[in-house]
């Protein structure tokens, strides 16, 4: 209010910070909150990789939330490797959440690949649930 501009927001260097291997997940979380709020996540692939970005850092709770913005979003449509990387993002254990991310792919008509397997059996494995990762 003290006649100051806000700053445009910067995509190239926020897709830089969540992906640099040195971000830490803070970081990552409020690099896809700007990229979020400022609208510039424009297609499945920049939203993909933003879930990615999340799940590498733990930070399954926000990639899931992703995920869900994308299958809401309006002209966009969720593919493998969406769901890929959110079942990456539960591989420390949330095998439940893993396998529902696997059904609705898989109600969606999209090709389970090697990807959303492997880490569909990360996470069973993790969750001692070798049982359902065999299935």
């Amino acid at each position: 209010e003290s006649g100051r501009r806000s700053q445009p927001v910067d995509k190239a260097a926020l897709f830089r910070q969540i992906t640099e291997r040195r971000s830490d997940r803070q970081q990552v979380i409020d690099a896809v909150e700007q990229l979020r709020l400022g609208k510039l996540l424009a297609d499945t692939k920049e939203h993909s990789i933003a879930i990615g970005a999340l799940g590498r850092r733990s930070a399954w709770t926000e990639a899931l939330a992703l995920l869900r913005e994308l299958c809401g979003t309006r002209g966009l449509e969720p593919n493998a490797i969406s769901f890929g990387a959110a079942t990456s993002a539960c591989a420390a254990g949330r095998w439940a959440l893993a396998v529902t991310l696997l059904d609705e792919a898989l109600y969606r008509g999209l090709e389970v690949g090697a990807v959303l397997v492997s880490a569909l059996v990360s996470s069973c494995s993790n969750g001692q649930q070798w049982d359902r990762a065999l299935k």
